[in-house]
């Protein structure tokens, strides 16, 4: 692994973080903690904020109003940024019955991919997702949905179903959001965990959160390993680049899971961090961006 310095930003303590975002004109990092039914956002100057919420929320994405869409419980929602209020879109349950909406980021276009799990992580009754403003599609079922990311070009996606321990690519339409058939793109081995959130930057290359790995890593666009960055938790969860020219990756963490081996190995556990790999990368587009919604 490469000695990139990880730096601890924050003790946000998340039982499960996810869904980092970077708020350039706000300079600040907005995430979830899906089981303490929390909105985060941290700031250089002004630290670590908190929003009770009163479900869980599983991803949020920029409304192109300047506001927020997130994906909570098993529908979408709009969010109001200054009380946290959640505001219905008709969309309450566009996941089955015993899911879980789990990932989600906006493609370069602006529709929001977004997919769900299994509550009992048992079989593939998950779903995968993108909602254009207009309408719900669905891609076929997963067990435990992850990422997506999306090449620069904004015509390649990638995903995970996490117990299986592969990432996945396919084919992306970027002017109808049609998705090939996905095929693997990296198959992680015994011991080096589970794959978990990603971001593409703008050489075009994955990075992936290792769940139980201790670990991020960067694969190039062809899935050979490029770079390893040792983290200080077992479970990181999801990573964003942000911060002046987006050459900062920001990684959430969980606890969730941990509490059964020695505090003192990881007292860091469900904590923000951040590291300068050497990439920069990619601002995310809004949900509505393009004229979608």
């Amino acid at each position: 692994m490469t000695g990139t310095i990880v730096t601890h930003l924050a003790a946000s303590r998340c039982r499960l973080g996810e869904g980092p975002l970077w708020i350039a004109e706000r300079e600040e990092l907005v995430f979830v903690d899906i089981l303490k039914r929390e909105v985060l956002a941290w700031h250089a100057t002004r630290g670590l904020a908190r929003q009770a919420m009163d479900r869980r929320v599983t991803c949020i994405v920029l409304d192109r109003d300047g506001g927020f869409v997130v994906a909570a419980e098993r529908g979408l929602y709009r969010m109001v940024p200054e009380t946290g209020a959640l505001v219905g879109m008709g969309l309450d349950t566009v996941s089955p019955e015993g899911t879980l909406t789990n990932d989600g980021k906006c493609d370069r276009q602006g529709r929001l991919v977004f997919g769900s799990k299994d509550l009992a992580e048992a079989d593939r009754i998950g779903r995968k997702l993108s909602y254009d403003g207009k309408k719900i599609t669905d891609f076929g079922p997963i067990g435990i949905f992850n990422g997506p990311a999306f090449s620069p070009a904004g015509d390649r996606i990638y995903f995970a179903d996490t117990p299986t321990q592969v990432i996945e690519t396919a084919t992306y339409d970027p002017e109808t959001g049609a998705v090939g058939k996905p095929e693997p793109f990296v198959r992680l081995k015994k011991g080096e965990g589970y794959p978990d959130g990603m971001t593409v930057d703008a050489e075009g290359c994955l990075w992936n959160a290792r769940w139980d790995g201790w670990a991020i890593a960067r694969y190039a666009a062809d899935g050979k390993l490029l770079q390893e960055i040792a983290m200080p938790v077992s479970r990181p969860t999801s990573l964003a680049f942000g911060g002046e020219r987006l050459e900062t990756l920001f990684v959430t963490s969980a606890q969730q899971g941990t509490e059964d081996g020695p505090i003192a190995a990881e007292p860091q556990a469900g904590d923000l961090f951040a590291c300068r790999p050497g990439a920069r990368g990619l601002a995310e587009t809004p949900f509505g961006g393009t004229g979608h919604a």
